[in-house]
């Protein structure tokens, strides 16, 4: 099985809609399972993303790392 390598979590075209919590913890547990490879928050998410990440019990097992324009590419740690 192929897991899916980019998921979008911003849409520039998305007119600011808010991303619900719940998509945020699909996409959390979806990592955490190896059905995606990492996830992309963009700028106008992060906020939103981020109480939903700190509360996530197993937020120590994902690291995220900035690039340029503010997205965040979020991995899971290789132990």
């Amino acid at each position: 099985m192929l897991k899916e390598h980019w998921v979008f979590v911003y849409n520039r075209n998305n007119g600011g809609e808010k991303m619900a919590e719940q998509d945020f913890k699909r996409l959390l547990d979806d990592l955490r399972a190896g059905k995606i490879d990492h996830f992309e928050i963009g700028p106008e998410h992060f906020q939103e993303f981020q109480p939903v990440y700190h509360a996530y019990p197993y937020r120590t097992q994902i690291v995220g790392k900035a690039h340029i324009g503010g997205k965040i590419i979020y991995r899971l740690v290789k132990r």
